[in-house]
């Protein structure tokens, strides 16, 4: 079984929230579901490994930044930079 947790990033800081997210990686969630995003920057930004992402909403700039691994699947519209330097 899959495990996956949801974020409510609604009016939540980029810093908590990607804090957050890189926590449940390291404690194995193989999914994170991010619902209400609205211009959170670096998400997902140096993340390693086997993980997928759903982002719900508009992230902010250099989302995926330096990542390497995981997958991201944005459900709407990025801002600038998405994939910025992505190995």
């Amino acid at each position: 079984m899959t495990k996956s947790l949801t974020i409510d990033a609604k009016g939540m800081h980029y810093t908590p929230l990607n804090r957050q997210i890189r926590e449940a990686l390291e404690n194995g969630i193989a999914e994170v579901i991010v619902n209400g995003v609205l211009g959170q920057r670096f998400i997902g930004s140096g993340l390693q490994g086997d993980a997928t992402i759903h982002i719900y909403g508009v992230p902010g700039g250099d989302l995926a930044m330096f990542m390497s691994g995981p997958t991201i699947i944005v459900h709407g519209n990025a801002d600038h930079a998405p994939g910025n330097t992505m190995d």
